[in-house]
């Protein structure tokens, strides 16, 4: 499963994820099953059936100043986001991804419910 829905809401998306994985795990034979997320509450959810689900993660390094993608599968979980980076390493113009870090700053400091609530207004 790779975020089968995206067109839907985000909580609607996290719910059908999760419920999905669940009753999956919850079968008698539990078929084999990959589930890629960037998604970390998906993933905090999953942590409460211990060792029938295993974390891999894809390997990276940092190389001046850039993230490197070693396409080699790893045991563990990647908690950070390397989506600017990897936007910035792509070619997307360093004016965006300045803005999208400082957004990403200013936007960390704001309490979600807070957010949902706010007037429609440009940053």
């Amino acid at each position: 499963m790779d975020e089968f829905a995206k067109s839907v809401n985000k909580l609607e998306l996290d719910a059908l994820t999760i419920a999905m994985a669940e009753f999956l795990l919850l079968k008698n034979e539990c078929p084999y099953t990959i589930i890629a997320t960037h998604n970390h509450k998906i993933l905090r959810q999953l942590q409460m059936y211990g060792p029938q689900v295993q974390y891999l993660t894809m390997r990276t390094v940092p190389h001046e100043g850039r993230v490197v993608c070693l396409y080699e599968a790893v045991n563990g979980l990647n908690l950070r986001s390397e989506a600017i980076s990897t936007a910035n390493a792509i070619g997307l113009p360093e004016k965006i991804t300045e803005r999208a870090l400082s957004l990403k700053d200013f936007l960390s400091t704001i309490p979600t419910s807070r957010m949902k609530n706010r007037n429609k207004r440009r940053f």
